[in-house]
């Protein structure tokens, strides 16, 4: 199945984000666009250094953009993108069944 998905139309639920490590949740998925919740989970990891550096996270605005649409694309039970999660990458866990179940 091809989904279609865009950085530019808000999500159902918009941008959300959860940083696992921290118990954080990006503010304000629906008023913020994509590029906002970028800036927003950038800094809140350069405020946690300690978590950034023991779980190796990214700062870096297209592996952190990368994070939040596969979150998203997660969350709405979209596939995946064709690149792998990062360390520390936070995953939402989805409902699966055994052996085609």
């Amino acid at each position: 199945m091809n989904e279609s998905f865009s950085r530019t139309v808000f999500p159902s639920g918009g941008w959300q984000y959860f940083q696992p490590q921290t118990m954080w949740s990006a503010p304000n998925p629906i008023a913020n666009t994509f590029s906002q919740q970028v800036v927003n989970i950038i800094k809140h990891r350069v405020k946690n250094p300690a978590i950034v550096a023991q779980h190796g996270l990214s700062l870096d605005p297209i592996t952190v953009g990368d994070e939040l649409e596969a979150f998203n694309r997660q969350r709405l039970g979209l596939q995946p993108t064709i690149s792998a999660p990062s360390a520390g990458q936070a995953v939402v866990p989805l409902a699966t069944s055994c052996c085609g179940h």
